[in-house]
């Protein structure tokens, strides 16, 4: 017999509860400095988001961001997925919303169509090496 609840018992009562509309990786590049006990890198942050929320983009999207904080030296080890929302907001709002000390994004979208095998290193990582150059 089929169930109410799907997946996890104690949530997704309904499809919006496991349907995943962006996927987001965090990166720090190790020319901006040591990696610290806490494990980052006290640095610029780059998030690389797939995203297919149709609430904040018309089209599928590969979106490639820095973000810049203050503070991260006082940052704990690793980061949860229950901080997507975080990054989520702070890459698709107008207006900044500061949250662990967050000063600045800047950030580069590509249609998800465009990116192919033999380019997305390029679009990625290529991008965040231009992000990367914006003081």
């Amino acid at each position: 017999m089929p169930m109410e609840r799907f997946m996890r018992y104690s949530s997704d009562l309904t499809w919006e509860g496991w349907i995943y509309w962006s996927f987001i990786l965090l990166f720090q590049r190790k020319e901006d400095g040591p990696v610290m006990e806490n494990g980052w890198i006290n640095g610029p942050v780059y998030a690389v988001e797939i995203n297919v929320d149709p609430d904040t983009c018309e089209t599928p999207q590969l979106i490639v961001a820095r973000m810049d904080f203050d503070g991260i030296p006082s940052w704990s080890k690793g980061c949860s997925p229950a901080n997507h929302t975080l990054f989520y907001n702070a890459i698709h709002e107008e207006e900044l919303q500061s949250f662990w000390g967050l000063s600045r994004v800047i950030k580069k979208n590509y249609e998800l169509t465009d990116v192919k095998q033999g380019n997305y290193k390029e679009m990625i990582f290529g991008t965040i090496e231009t992000l990367s150059q914006d003081t």
